[in-house]
């Protein structure tokens, strides 16, 4: 299991631990349990028995099972924890190239975790992992289920505004907060209605609607994550599509405070699809709490290189 832990501040940023440890198998449960995951407009985040399950093309249904046995707790296993704050410097051999079967290393410098400290995400469902699993602060994460670059800003959908504490729209949010750093993260919800072109459209006039808003504001378009190899939801294919298209149209505004990260190739197997030990639902699509590892290291990484800070 990979996951998240957040630790006191040290000297100003957010420290955070990447810790790989085997599971503690629990009891059983002796009740079989539902998990209904519907195509239902859900803006409070809450689906199914997992966080925030976005919109689909047509309802996937999972029956309860049948009523099983209580299982017997499982032993621990040994930890490997990686602190971010000490070093930036991966553990050796573990260096792997993009899209391998083996499992890379995402520990993040010092000045990575600083950065993320000051960084707030826009998003989906998806996104909404990041305060959902406590890996950032609340007030770092404004982001909803079923909200896509072209819905984002209609008044249905709102957010809690960290300086009133009041639900609001996401550009008073954004004026009000005035964070120095904005990670846009979604698209999921768009490459089934729209296409790359209007998706394209869209999300860049989020982004100069987000300018405006928070002026002197840098902007990290973050890919779209891939999927399961079994989800029904869509392809890969399709999803690299959209990416590629995205990169290009960030790339082709030529501004220097709009760049784009990629984490979708961090999160995939040689096979091309998302490494399912970083799923965390049967829908395919959403993500555990290790899955945000390649998300924050591609968007902390890329800004780095690209001067943010």
């Amino acid at each position: 299991m990979v996951k998240f832990v957040k630790k006191a501040a040290f000297a100003g940023a957010v420290a955070l631990l990447l810790t790989s440890c085997d599971s503690v198998g629990g009891a059983g449960n002796p009740n079989g349990n539902a998990s209904t995951y519907e195509n239902i407009y859900d803006t409070n985040g809450v689906g199914g028995n997992t966080p925030a399950y976005e919109n689909t093309d047509a309802a996937v249904v999972i029956d309860a099972g049948s009523p099983g046995s209580a299982g017997s707790a499982g032993t621990a296993g040994a930890v490997t924890t990686i602190d971010a704050t000490a070093s930036a410097a991966p553990a050796p051999g573990v260096s792997v190239p993009v899209g391998s079967d083996s499992e890379p290393n995402f520990s993040i410098s010092a000045a990575q975790s600083d950065f993320l400290s000051k960084v707030t995400f826009i998003g989906d469902s998806i996104c909404s992992g990041l305060s959902l699993y406590n890996i950032l602060p609340k007030s770092q994460v404004f982001a909803v289920g079923d909200t896509a670059a072209r819905n984002i800003l209609d008044p249905m959908f709102t957010f809690t505004d960290p300086v009133s504490g009041q639900k609001t729209g996401l550009m008073t949010a954004v004026s009000d907060a005035k964070p120095p750093f904005i990670a846009i993260s979604f698209g999921m919800n768009d490459i089934n209605i729209t296409g790359t072109d209007v998706f394209t459209e869209n999300y860049l006039a989020l982004i100069d609607k987000l300018k405006e808003a928070d002026p002197g504001v840098k902007v990290i378009a973050v890919s779209i994550t891939p999927i399961s190899v079994n989800s029904p939801f869509a392809y890969n294919s399709k999803i690299d599509k959209y990416n590629a298209v995205l990169k290009a149209a960030v790339e082709a505004k030529g501004a220097p405070d709009v760049i784009y990260a990629d984490a979708n190739s961090l999160m995939k197997n040689g096979a091309g699809d998302i490494r399912e030990n970083l799923v965390g639902s049967t829908d395919g699509v959403h993500l555990n709490q290790g899955g945000y590892a390649p998300i924050l290291y591609a968007v902390s990484k890329t800004a780095e290189e690209r001067g943010f800070f």
